[in-house]
Parts: C-alpha cells; sequence; structure tokens
C-alpha cells in the first residue's frame, strides 16, 4: 500500500495514524512519504491534525504542530482552530492556540458565518475567550444570523464589559 492511497472518503493512512494516536506510524510514513503525508486532505479537506483533534489526540496534535503540518480549512469552512474549539478539548484547543499559525486563523468566518471567537464563547470559558481576544480575536464581527461574539459571551458571562 502506497503512503497516499485513500479510502472512499480520501483518508490517507496518515488521517488513520492521527486517528488512532500512533506517532510512530506517522513518522514512519514521513520517512516514506516525506513531510507532505502530514498535510494529505482528504475528500473534505480534512488533514492528520484536524482528524487527531477530532479523536482527542493530543500527543498527535503535539506532534503534528512540532512538525509544521499547516492548518487548514475543511469544506464546511471550518478552519483547524473551529474544529478544536466545536470538539471542546481544552489542552488540544490551548496547544492548537500556541501554534504560531493561529493568529492568522484566528478571525476567519466559516461559511455559517461563525468565528472560532463564538465557539469559544459557548464553551464558557472566560479565560479562553480573554486569551483569544489577546491574540488577536474580533469580538465584533457579525456572523450571518447577525449575532455577535461580543453578543455571545456578554450573555454567557465570558465576556466582561
Amino acid at each position: 500500500m502506497a503512503v497516499s492511497s485513500a479510502d472512499v472518503h480520501g483518508y490517507q493512512p496518515a488521517h488513520y495514524a492521527a486517528m488512532h494516536g500512533s506517532v510512530l506510524s506517522l513518522q514512519r510514513l514521513t520517512e516514506i512519504g516525506g513531510p507532505q503525508v502530514l498535510n494529505a486532505r482528504s475528500r473534505n479537506g480534512s488533514t492528520p491534525l484536524i482528524t487527531a483533534i477530532q479523536h482527542g489526540q493530543l500527543e498527535i496534535v503535539k506532534y503534528l504542530l512540532s512538525s509544521k503540518a499547516s492548518f487548514s480549512v475543511l469544506s464546511d469552512g471550518y478552519n483547524t482552530l473551529h474544529c478544536a474549539l466545536h470538539y471542546a478539548n481544552l489542552p488540544i484547543i490551548y496547544e492548537v492556540l500556541a501554534s504560531p499559525q493561529a493568529p492568522q486563523w484566528i478571525n476567519q468566518m466559516s461559511k455559517e458565518g461563525g468565528t472560532p471567537l463564538m465557539l469559544a464563547c459557548e464553551l464558557d470559558s472566560a479565560d479562553l475567550v480573554e486569551k483569544m481576544i489577546s491574540m488577536g480575536a474580533d469580538p465584533t464581527l457579525i456572523r450571518g444570523d447577525g449575532v455577535t461574539a461580543m453578543e455571545i459571551g456578554v450573555s454567557r458571562n465570558c465576556i466582561a464589559v
């Protein structure tokens, strides 16, 4: 089997290694297929990094980010940061936020118009919201339904006014 062979969903061996938490497999796949293996994309745009986030694989997230795996966007417009916040695993969220890539993605809107900060507000963590705002997240961006992160945060007591 080639390192770039894919199943019907476009998932490659690196996606499965990330899903199952195998750093050793990812290392071996990278040795065979090169660093581009770490950014393999499925049909919906999922990368091994996003797959690791979805499956709660903190050590894989750490490994991929230290190996310079790129943030990306899924077909629904969610980026890597949206995904981390959607799955609500705080250690993974903070690991993703610590990446030097995070600031350039922090205000990106999904297709529905939601920003990562809006998702953070829904987790009711004032510390997380404050950290993201300090990183440049804009609480005044307006979602498709007219709501801002500021409104979500104030209503959930995670943004002080």
